[in-house]
């Protein structure tokens, strides 16, 4: 089952349309695998907002479309996370 996540960054500027993406939640401890809609123009470095924890893109398994994504702080916080 596919959630949406909220994204406040550079998607509504770029006007990246939403699509399934796969993500690898990594939170230090433990880790784990969501499918969510995210913008297709996503980048390692944006965030996004998934079960109320906000998430950085943090790299890109290789040769995959996988994301890998760690928890960060809100956007109007700064990049520390």
């Amino acid at each position: 089952m596919q959630q949406q996540s909220s994204s406040r960054r550079r998607e509504a500027a770029r006007g990246g349309r939403l699509r399934p993406r796969v993500v690898i939640l990594d939170s230090g401890g433990e880790a784990s695998v969501a499918v969510l809609e995210l913008p297709e123009l996503l980048d390692i470095g944006d965030r996004f907002c998934h079960s109320g924890t906000w998430w950085r893109i943090c790299g890109q398994r290789p040769g995959s479309r996988v994301f890998i994504a760690v928890p960060s702080c809100p956007p109007d916080q700064g990049l520390a996370g």
